[in-house]
């Protein structure tokens, strides 16, 4: 009987080691959901927009500039964890609508950017590149950070790293860590090569914060947002979209008004 139980008690040790294992080589595919196109293939956004190639280290990213008339400054928009800057093209109509320069890109393998993603810090300097680019055009005063779902770690980040006029984080988490330790509490944190620790640079940021978040997101759920706001300062702004799930909120009317509060449109 002894003997039995150790066996059973090694299986499991050892069905557990090869689910850890498995996790940590395999993460990426957990929290990356690309969709490729080709280097030939066209852009399917119905405004006027040009593409931009932001060589880094080791690969090439592919980036998306849509340009106003005049503009009031530069929306520099970091987006989630799915599809490629196909699927940028409302949140580019909702900014250039009012006013704004829009610029977004592809993460590595999302798109046409080549290369693949490896590591935090290779993913978090990547971004900073795609900001650097942007500066050969725009001063930094010009341009709001936005960070949506994923993008709102690295968005947040990169407020932590430049002078830039302001962030807005929609639909964000509180670090990826703290979602790892709540869904999977059998996995050590350890292994996780992407902390994305959201509230680490929120409170760090000095920039003028504003966090939207729907009450009835499905995919990252409202609480960690809300948790977030324990970082904000006097001049901060937190906004709870009732009925509101992860997608579309540029068709809602409250988000649309408590952009153009924050941005100063009148």
């Amino acid at each position: 009987m002894k003997k039995i139980l150790i066996r059973l008690i090694g299986f499991i040790v050892l069905i557990y080691c090869a689910l850890c294992t498995y996790m940590f080589l395999e993460q990426e595919q957990f929290i990356f959901l690309p969709e490729k196109l080709t280097a030939k293939e066209k852009l399917e956004i119905d405004i006027p927009f040009k593409e931009v190639a932001i060589p880094v280290n080791g690969a090439k990213l592919s980036g998306l500039l849509c340009t106003v008339y005049q503009p009031k400054g530069l929306i520099f928009f970091v987006h989630g964890n799915k599809g490629n800057l196909n699927d940028q093209q409302q949140a580019a109509r909702f900014y250039t609508s009012l006013g704004y320069d829009f610029f977004s890109f592809d993460y590595r393998g999302y798109g046409k950017s080549t290369g693949q993603i490896e590591s935090e810090a290779q993913f978090f300097n990547d971004v900073v590149a795609a900001y650097q680019h942007c500066l050969k055009d725009y001063q930094e005063d010009e341009i709001t950070l936005i960070g949506y779902s994923l993008g709102t770690a690295p968005a947040s980040y990169l407020a932590t790293k430049s002078r830039a006029h302001q962030l807005i984080l929609i639909a964000p988490y509180f670090s990826l860590k703290k979602m790892t330790i709540h869904r999977y509490k059998v996995i050590p944190t350890f292994l996780l090569k992407y902390p994305f620790e959201t509230n680490e640079h929120v409170k760090k940021a000095k920039q003028r914060i504003l966090i939207v978040h729907g009450d009835k997101d499905a995919v990252l759920p409202f609480e960690g947002g809300k948790a977030l706001t324990q970082f904000l300062g006097k001049d901060d702004r937190f906004l709870r979209l009732p009925n509101q799930g992860h997608d579309d909120l540029e068709k809602n009317p409250q988000f649309r008004k408590a952009i153009r509060v924050f941005l100063g449109i009148q």
